[in-house]
């Protein structure tokens, strides 16, 4: 089966993070095959982290057309400490799903880092009398796979 991924290492003190989408994404997510109608698999795996407080790793998938907003995941990936982590997601269940035009595909994949009510892990968090420290500096590796509609993650 052909699955798309997109891999990076990120090491960051802040809450948003931006990638490109893997080369080997088709552009039109609907077809041939249908990614659209599938499920977001996410890996994580933090290799350092200052505390074990509960971080939730949220993807937003920015459509080609950029007057259109993202399509997020809800709540996200709940991490502590150092480990790995792993969480399946339909991407029907995204908000603004249905405001994205999958043919058009992905223009890019934003990370947000939020705390266990959802705060973004920012300056405005800190500002709040948030500790930032914490969360940061954190190490993680974030690996993302589309598995299409009807499809199975395959042991790699």
């Amino acid at each position: 089966m052909d699955y798309s991924r997109n891999q990076n290492a990120v090491e960051t003190s802040g809450a948003i993070s931006f990638f490109e989408p893997s080369e080997n994404l088709q552009r039109d997510l609907r077809k041939p095959v249908n990614y659209a109608g599938g499920t977001l698999h996410q890996s994580l795996e933090v290799a350092s982290k200052p505390s074990d407080e509960p971080v939730q790793v949220q993807v937003c998938l920015i459509p080609s057309d950029v007057s259109v907003k993202p399509a997020c995941s809800s709540g996200g990936v709940r991490i502590g400490g150092a480990g790995s982590y792993e969480a399946n997601q339909p991407l029907t269940s995204f908000s603004r799903y249905n405001d994205l035009d999958w043919s058009q595909g992905i223009k890019g994949i934003m990370i947000i880092l939020r705390d266990e009510n959802g705060v973004p892990l920012d300056l405005d968090f800190a500002l709040e009398g948030g500790n930032l420290e914490l969360y940061y500096p954190i190490q993680l590796s974030y690996e993302a796979v589309l598995v299409p509609a009807g499809g199975t993650l395959a042991s790699q």
